[in-house]
């Protein structure tokens, strides 16, 4: 009797280390397939990231080239104000930079 129950409890205790190690497989693909989501959605989330902020790259591009256009046009329409504008700027902002 004492044979057959020990032969009983390893049986169970082969059974419940089987049922662990499929449990513990089926987490781990689990785990693997959260990982694989989180990535993709990660790598997703850049992409976008990235068109979007070469969009604003190219807009920005084409309004500083725009500004730089419109400046030395009116420099060249007025050489005069642009040249009296830039002294008084530059005056400005070295009395403001003095305070400091």
């Amino acid at each position: 009797m004492a044979h057959s129950t020990t032969s009983e409890t390893m049986d169970k205790l082969q059974q419940s280390a089987d049922q662990l190690g499929t449990n513990a497989c089926g987490m781990m693909r689990s785990a693997q397939e959260t990982a694989a989501d989180w990535t993709q959605k990660a790598q997703d989330n850049l992409e976008a990231l990235s068109n979007a902020a070469s969009g604003y790259v190219e807009e920005g591009q084409k309004t500083a080239k725009a500004l730089g256009r419109t400046v030395s046009q009116k420099v060249q329409e007025s050489p005069v104000a642009a040249l009296l504008l830039a002294a008084g700027l530059g005056i400005l902002v070295g009395i403001m930079l003095k305070r400091r």
